[in-house]
């Protein structure tokens, strides 16, 4: 049997039943490439489950995925994938796999950027409208259709969640100076009066660890954070959700 367990944001956020499942599994692997799953939490989980956890690159789930399912047909397997599995397409094509090759298979949730950051930001989940990423921009690939996801949510007075290039070989998100830059670079282009001196974002700064923070802060205020950051750029903010803010952002500092 095939097992996709979530591991979410922090070093323990794996459920009870993804602990068992995965200390009666005879393999277990885990994937870094669309997420942070580091050496450190993968040494506390190992050590939880008292088991070895071998990585597996962009290639083995891309190029060597049948071989993967095919070791589910006979033997217990979990996939370990930080966040809440499913989100990424290519777990959903792990489990297209799976029922091709009538492999039964089995997914335990836990949490995710998306859920948490929403939840963290105070403001209202029905509120948001479609996600953007914001892409490592470099000489020959500059990016900018996320402005009009942003500007389409906004005209709509919806809030947008903007996710930044994940690095995993620094387990960074793309530095915010970068990220900002970017978004004037964009406000050139397109002039939709999105990012000017007056915009203030939200920043959520690595979210489910202990020294996570966030901020309500003025575009031109941001500064570098290491880790992983988040943006948001709120639509119309209700009273509650203005309070919120006002409350809960400032007690946190």
């Amino acid at each position: 049997m095939l097992y996709l367990i979530g591991t979410g944001l922090a070093d323990y956020d794996i459920s009870y039943s993804g602990v068992d499942i995965c200390r009666k599994c005879e393999l277990l692997y885990y994937e870094s490439y669309t997420s942070n799953l580091i050496d450190k939490k993968v040494k506390i989980l190992s050590d939880l489950f008292g088991k070895k956890i071998e990585k597996l690159e962009r290639s083995d789930l891309e190029e060597k995925l049948i071989s993967l399912v095919n070791k589910s047909i006979d033997k217990d397997v979990a996939l370990l994938i930080n966040g809440d599995p499913l989100i990424a397409t290519t777990h959903k094509i792990v489990i297209i796999e799976a029922i091709k090759k009538g492999v039964k298979f089995k997914v335990i949730h836990s949490n995710s950027i998306f859920s948490a950051a929403i939840g963290e930001s105070g403001l209202d989940f029905y509120r948001f409208g479609a996600i953007c990423t914001l892409a490592r921009w470099s000489e020959h690939y500059k990016p900018v259709s996320f402005y009009n996801t942003i500007l389409n949510n906004y005209s709509k007075g919806l809030h947008s969640i903007i996710l930044l290039d994940y690095d995993s070989n620094k387990n960074e998100t793309i530095p915010l100076t970068d990220a900002i830059s970017t978004l004037k670079e964009a406000e050139n282009i397109y002039k939709g009066n999105l990012f000017n001196n007056k915009t203030k974002l939200i920043v959520i700064n690595n979210l489910g660890s202990e020294n996570g923070k966030i901020f309500y802060i003025n575009l031109d205020s941001i500064k570098n954070l290491k880790g992983l950051n988040t943006l948001i750029l709120p639509g119309n903010l209700s009273d509650i959700e203005l309070e919120w803010i006002e409350k809960v952002y400032d007690n946190q500092k």
